[in-house]
């Protein structure tokens, strides 16, 4: 009960969203998407874009695993190995050889609803479990998670986690790290990461490998239901400018005023780093322009703040066919490309219009692997735009 009770409480909300100033009609963003990065600046903001009641559901999404390590000495394992190897990333002159170093992949999960919608109060029981033969798993963060959801304990070893989560209107998740000390490193080529789940068709069995921090997976359920899992590989810090982390939110399609509702819309949500740390919001456009350089394509354009509304970055790329991908830049110029960005997205339909959903990943180019999404090129010679 206290989750649908929570579940309609979000309804409510999306409800103001969809009246206030995250939706517009479609008149104003044919006009913002005909312009060059969406007419996004390099301006501060203030925290959140000043929409606090907006961001209020996102804000309160993720919490820490409240680990028991007293009472379970494998969770207490998992952890200290993991920060262990954290820390052996942090090498400050960049001396040591890359095979001298601990390899730490950060992994987000999310299963349920592909969109919010508030209407949908039939209980989906995942109960996930997570195990690999190479490395531990340690428990960074709880996404959605509620009162009736938790993690299983006392753990059966730190190399294997599981989880009690059932979903109904939306969905729950997980950030685990993945880590491999340096001794044990050689099993990155041969090990596995397996994830088992009562509503699964069949378990999932991914290879790990140096490229893990790739891996990209949606897995359809049944109707309106998934399995999502996005990595990235946790790069040493050793003043390279190697930014990485995740993004994620809300989806939202526009409306005419008359109410139609349009295949264009808006988009806001958080910026995490690797291992689910609130860094900042983002919000954004997408549709297809009636006019400009991308007349009649699927592009978007966003801009990403900090937590106290300092100037991140903007985007810009394309999107369709559930995919999303482009070029993150420290001002509104297209061949001033910073790193990329890129992920999965859901248009909710008509009905619930505002329920959309948005994953995906950044990284700087800096990275040694900064991801593979493809940026949004300009026509123009001197690059300035």
């Amino acid at each position: 009960m206290r989750k649908l009770n929570r579940y309609l409480v979000i309804a409510i909300a999306m409800t103001m969203i969809a009246c206030g100033g995250m939706t517009s009609d479609v008149g104003e963003l044919d006009a913002v998407l005909s312009q060059d990065f969406g007419g996004l600046s390099e301006e501060d903001e203030e925290p959140m874009f000043g929409e606090e009641d907006t961001y209020a559901d996102l804000e309160e999404a993720d919490a820490d695993p409240e680990a028991e390590h007293d009472s379970d000495p494998a969770e207490a394992e998992a952890e200290s190995i993991t920060d262990e190897s954290v820390t052996d990333l942090e090498d400050e002159d960049g001396e040591r050889p890359e095979r001298d170093r601990a390899v730490v992949f950060a992994i987000r999960a999310a299963w349920g609803r592909k969109h919010f919608d508030p209407a949908d109060t039939a209980l989906t029981q995942w109960n996930p479990t997570f195990t690999t033969d190479c490395g531990v798993l340690g428990i960074r963060r709880l996404v959605r998670f509620d009162r009736e959801d938790s993690v299983v304990r006392p753990r059966t070893g730190p190399q294997s986690a599981s989880f009690v989560s059932a979903t109904a209107p939306s969905f729950d998740g997980v950030v685990l790290a993945l880590a491999i000390p340096a001794a044990e490193r050689e099993c990155v080529r041969t090990g596995t990461l397996t994830i088992t789940s009562d509503a699964l068709p069949e378990d999932i069995v991914l290879p790990l490998s140096p490229d893990f921090g790739n891996t990209r997976l949606r897995v359809e359920v049944e109707e309106h239901r998934e399995f999502v899992l996005m990595a990235q590989r946790v790069e040493r810090r050793d003043g390279s400018r190697c930014i990485k982390g995740y993004v994620g939110g809300r989806w939202i399609r526009a409306t005419n005023a008359d109410g139609a509702i349009a295949d264009k819309g808006r988009f806001y949500g958080r910026v995490l780093g690797p291992m689910g740390e609130l860094r900042g919001h983002i919000r954004g456009v997408w549709g297809q322009p009636r006019e400009g350089r991308f007349e009649g394509r699927q592009v978007m354009f966003g801009k990403l703040i900090d937590v106290e509304g300092r100037f991140i970055g903007l985007m810009a790329g394309r999107y369709g066919e559930g995919h999303w991908g482009g070029g993150w830049h420290l001002k509104p110029s297209y061949r001033n490309l910073h790193g990329f960005m890129g992920g999965l997205y859901e248009v909710a339909p008509d009905e619930t219009f505002d329920g959309g959903l948005f994953r995906g990943r950044y990284a700087s180019a800096a990275c040694e692997t900064p991801g593979v999404e493809e940026p949004l090129a300009g026509d123009d010679e001197e690059g300035t735009n």
